[in-house]
């Protein structure tokens, strides 16, 4: 209710309903869900990053392509990306791998934020892995 979506109210009830079940089948909170989509989009489904990241999980086209093919989703470029369904099965997804690929929520979320291979080489030199994107989705996670 906080965030404007540009999706009609029924389309909202739908996709609370695929953000819950998508959230459970993953074994997240739908809380914890809702929080990533916040900091990513706020809820704005026609969202695209400056980096061209999509939809309201903003997912990066190269990404969700080969995810929605492990998925056995129909691949139809921005079209998948803007349907907020599919863009929520592919980005829940996408967080689950990265979630047991890290071992590690917090290095996933900056991961999901950052980018897997970028965060993967700062592991590799010994770098520091940067907590913003973490604290403020902890700071989201608490208040939604």
């Amino acid at each position: 209710e906080r965030y404007p979506t540009g999706l009609a109210n029924v389309t909202k009830e739908e996709l609370a309903e695929v953000i819950y079940e998508e959230a459970t089948r993953h074994n997240h909170d739908p809380k914890f869900i809702l929080a990533l989509i916040a900091i990513e989009s706020e809820f704005q489904n026609w969202s695209v990053s400056e980096q061209g990241a999509k939809g309201l999980m903003q997912i990066m086209p190269y990404v969700a392509k080969s995810l929605a093919q492990e998925l056995g989703i129909e691949w139809s470029g921005d079209r998948t990306l803007f349907n907020p369904y599919l863009n929520i099965r592919i980005g829940i997804y996408y967080l689950s791998q990265l979630i047991l690929d890290f071992k590690d929520i917090g290095v996933a979320l900056t991961a999901y934020n950052y980018g897997p291979t970028y965060v993967k080489g700062l592991i590799e030199r010994k770098e520091r892995i940067p907590h913003d994107y973490y604290r403020k989705f902890i700071t989201t996670y608490q208040t939604i």
